[in-house]
């Protein structure tokens, strides 16, 4: 199974992959791990991969969790206030898990359909919302936590109106908790997309995939596949 993650060349977006092969008798292990920043901040683009690898010994929730308090420490000392949502997918053997937090998706290719394997953590999902409520947070017309973000779950974002260190926690109505998802890998699942809102806004699930087949049909190249759906989001169509 190929793994697809489009990224554009800027700091806004950052991607993570590490293989683990000394484990046997277990099978070869597989992270990689998407990040999409709301700001062009070193904390985020190179702190972030080599702290949630760090944890990845942990469950992926308890990961997300630890990078995210020790992502406060550092941004608090060099005056950061910055986030990223976070997307990481852990294969091992005919396993993934897969760990998201924020709008950033997970789409898998099966016998040439779509499946995905994420929810997009916005506020115009109600489930994010009530979320959002129980911690006192609220959302406004625009679709944006307190009036300003447009996402629910995020690591980083370090403000008083988002999350406050209390009892050793950061707690607030934006969370870096995230939906984890098992999938079983079968004989018809072919690649997997790994990308942010910026593909899936300009595409449905339906086109990325039938742009992505298309393409590994005729080169077999995942990097080069990425190159080919980054541009396409520029040009707007093929």
């Amino acid at each position: 199974m190929a793994m697809v993650a489009p990224q554009q060349q800027n700091l806004h977006e950052t991607t993570y992959c590490r293989r683990w092969s000394n484990t046997q008798p277990f099978p070869t292990i597989w992270m990689h791990a998407w990040y999409d920043s709301r700001a062009l901040d070193d904390v985020v683009a190179f702190f972030l991969p080599e702290n949630t690898h760090t944890h990845i010994t942990y469950t992926q929730r308890d990961a997300f969790v630890a990078t995210d308090r020790k992502f406060y420490i550092a941004a608090r000392e060099q005056g950061h206030a910055c986030g990223t949502t976070a997307l990481a997918a852990l294969v091992w053997g005919s396993t993934v898990y897969i760990a998201n937090a924020g709008d950033s998706r997970a789409v898998l290719c099966r016998d040439g359909k779509p499946l995905q394997l994420t929810q997009d953590h916005r506020p115009s999902c109600q489930e994010e919302l009530r979320r959002v409520e129980a911690h006192g947070g609220f959302v406004c017309p625009e679709a944006r936590v307190n009036g300003h973000l447009a996402v629910t779950r995020a690591i980083g974002d370090f403000s008083s109106e988002f999350k406050v260190f209390k009892d050793d926690t950061l707690v607030g109505p934006l969370t870096a908790e995230p939906d984890v998802v098992v999938h079983q890998l079968t004989r018809g699942d072919e690649f997997l997309v790994l990308a942010c809102d910026g593909l899936f806004d300009m595409f449905s699930s339906e086109r990325v995939v039938e742009l992505a087949r298309d393409s590994l049909k005729h080169i077999n190249d995942p990097q080069q596949c990425c190159k080919e759906l980054v541009c396409v989001c520029f040009v707007g169509g093929w």
